[in-house]
């Protein structure tokens, strides 16, 4: 899943697109070569990891700006999840 730079942006404060995670001339982000690079399980992992890291550390670091940022790591896994055809809603 390749992400353009829009679908990365929040509007306002957040997590954005800098620069330095885009490669080869803004056409493939760094997330983008780590999914290339992990099998689906792996990915999903990934993705889950960096969720908890957001939520666990938002009131000690960086506040809402942590939140948007698990909130965005969410809707990657949840999309993630639905383009591997795991729709059990359990």
């Amino acid at each position: 899943m390749t992400r353009s730079t829009q679908d990365t942006k929040y509007q306002g404060s957040g997590p954005t697109s800098p620069k330095h995670y885009e490669l080869f001339d803004g056409l493939k982000e760094t997330l983008d070569l780590i999914e290339d690079r992990l099998s689906p399980e792996a990915y999903a992992g990934y993705l889950e990891g960096n969720l908890i890291k957001y939520l666990m550390r938002h009131k000690h670091k960086n506040g809402l700006e942590d939140l948007k940022k698990a909130q965005r790591y969410l809707e990657w896994l949840i999309s993630h999840t639905q383009q591997q055809g795991e729709h059990d809603d359990r």
